[in-house]
C-alpha cells in the first residue's frame, strides 16, 4: 500500500481534528490563527467529552452523532455569547503570522512528515511493539460497541469491571477517521499530530511569547521537530501515540495560558515597553467598538505608541474565549492522557507565579497594597495545591513507576514508562 492511496483517511482526519473546534471556536470568539492553531485541541476536547455524555445516554459513537454534539455544542455557546455580549466579544488579537510562520510550518512539516514516513515505512503495517497492541484493539473495540468513552475503554484489559477507566481520546478520534483499516487511520494521524499539530502549536506559544515578532513562530516550528526526545521517540517506542497526542496538544494550552496572563494585568509588555492604563483611559471609558478604539488611540496618542497599544486594546473584551478555549483544550489533553497535564501544571505554574510577582511589584509601584496580598495570596494558594497534588500518593506511584525491559542478550534495561 502506498501512502498516495491513504487520501481519504487524511481527509477524513483532516475534518475531524479541524472542524469541531472550528465551530467551538468560531461560536467562543476565537478568531484568526488562534482559531486555526487551537482547532485541534478543541476538536479533540469536544469529542472526548461528548464520548463520555453519549455513552452514558446509551448512544452510539458515530461519525453521525459526534458531529450532531459537535453542531449542540456550537449552537450553545454561540447562544451563550450573543445573550453575553457585552463582556463577551470575539478575541481578534493580531499575531505576527504571515508570511514567515507559513513558510516555517511548512517545512516543519515537510521535515516531520518525512522523518515519519521513513520510520513507518507503509501506512498498512502495524508497529511491532506491546503498547500497539493494545491501542490498535482499543479502535477496533470502539468500532464494534459503539462506545468511546473513557470510563469503559479500560474494559478491553478488564472485561469484568463495570467503570474501567483509560484516556480514550486518541482511539475515539481514530475510530472517526477509519475507512477500512485500524492500522492505516492510525499511522495517518500520528503523521498529522507530528506533522502538523504539534508544530502549528509551538508557533502559536512563540507568537504568544513574542506577539510582535514575525520571525519567531516560524522558527520555532521548525525548531520543535528538530529533536529527537518527541516527536519521533514518543511516536516510535511502544508506540505511546495517546501520549504523542496529549503533548502535540500541550503548546496551544501553552499559549493560551500566556494569553490570559498577559490580558489579566493592568500592564502588558511589548517590544520592551509597558503599556498601561493610562494611555487607553480615554477608550475605556467610552467602551466603544474596535473601530472607535483605534480612532481614538490614534488621536490621543503618538504614532510610536499606538503600535504598543493597538495589541492590547484588541484583547480588551477577549478573556471568555480564551478561558474556554483553554478549560478545553485541558480535557482534550486529560482524556488522551493525563502525563501531559502534569508537564502543563510544571510549566504553566512558572508563569503563573513570575505573572503575579510582576503584578504585585506593579501594584506595590502604584500604591495598591491589598492588591499585593491579594495577588501574593493567590500565587502562595496556588503553589501550595500543586504542591499538595504532587505528594500525593496517587501522583507519587506514578512519577516513582518504572518498567525495566530487557536486550537483545536477555540484560534488564531502563525504557520509557508505559502510554
Amino acid at each position: 500500500m502506498t501512502w498516495g492511496s491513504t487520501w481519504d483517511e487524511v481527509l477524513r482526519a483532516v475534518l475531524v481534528l479541524w472542524v469541531p473546534g472550528s465551530l467551538v471556536g468560531l461560536a467562543i470568539g476565537l478568531r484568526r490563527w488562534w482559531l486555526v492553531a487551537v482547532a485541534p485541541a478543541l476538536s479533540v476536547g469536544t469529542l472526548a467529552v461528548w464520548a463520555v455524555l453519549l455513552s452514558a445516554a446509551g448512544a452510539p459513537w458515530t461519525a453521525v452523532s459526534a458531529g450532531a454534539a459537535s453542531l449542540l455544542t456550537a449552537g450553545a455557546l454561540l447562544g451563550s455569547q450573543t445573550l453575553l455580549r457585552r463582556v463577551w466579544r470575539p478575541d481578534v488579537a493580531p499575531l505576527g503570522w504571515w508570511p514567515a510562520t507559513v513558510v516555517g510550518v511548512g517545512v516543519a512539516a515537510l521535515l516531520a512528515a518525512r522523518s515519519m514516513r521513513d520510520g513507518i515505512v507503509q501506512p498498512d503495517a502495524p508497529p511491532q511493539t506491546w503498547d500497539a497492541i493494545f491501542h490498535l484493539n482499543a479502535v477496533q473495540r470502539i468500532l464494534e460497541t459503539q462506545d468511546a468513552s473513557s470510563l469503559h475503554l479500560g474494559r478491553l484489559s478488564s472485561p469484568s469491571s463495570d467503570v474501567a477507566i483509560y484516556p480514550a481520546a486518541w482511539h475515539g478520534v481514530v475510530s472517526l477517521v477509519v475507512t477500512d483499516d485500524v492500522v492505516v487511520a492510525t499511522n495517518v494521524l500520528a503523521v498529522l499530530v507530528a506533522a502538523v499539530i504539534f508544530p502549528v502549536g509551538c508557533a502559536l506559544l512563540g507568537a504568544a511569547l513574542l506577539p510582535g515578532s514575525r520571525l519567531l513562530p516560524g522558527l520555532t516550528a521548525v525548531a520543535s521537530v528538530a529533536f529527537v526526545a518527541f516527536p519521533s521517540r514518543m511516536l516510535s517506542y511502544g508506540t505511546l501515540w495517546p501520549n504523542a497526542l496529549a503533548y502535540a496538544l500541550l503548546p496551544a494550552a501553552l499559549a493560551l495560558t500566556v494569553r490570559i496572563l498577559v490580558r489579566s494585568g493592568r500592564t502588558t509588555m511589548y517590544s520592551g515597553r509597558p503599556v498601561t492604563a493610562r494611555h487607553v483611559a480615554p477608550v475605556a471609558a467610552r467602551g466603544p467598538s474596535a473601530g472607535d478604539q483605534r480612532r481614538d488611540v490614534g488621536r490621543s496618542t503618538s504614532r510610536g505608541d499606538r503600535a504598543l497599544i493597538l495589541p492590547l486594546m484588541e484583547t480588551g473584551a477577549s478573556r471568555p474565549p480564551l478561558v474556554l478555549a483553554l478549560l478545553l483544550s485541558l480535557a482534550a489533553i486529560t482524556a488522551a492522557h493525563p502525563n501531559a497535564l502534569l508537564g502543563y501544571v510544571a510549566v504553566a505554574g512558572v508563569l503563573v507565579v513570575l505573572r503575579g510577582l510582576q503584578v504585585a511589584a506593579e501594584a506595590l509601584d502604584t500604591g495598591r497594597h491589598l492588591r499585593v496580598a491579594g495577588v501574593l495570596a493567590g500565587t502562595t494558594a496556588a503553589v501550595s495545591v500543586t504542591m499538595m497534588l504532587f505528594l500525593t500518593p496517587q501522583m507519587q506511584s506514578a512519577i516513582a513507576y518504572d518498567r525495566p525491559g530487557s536486550t537483545r542478550s536477555g540484560r534488564r534495561s531502563e525504557t520509557p514508562s508505559s502510554s
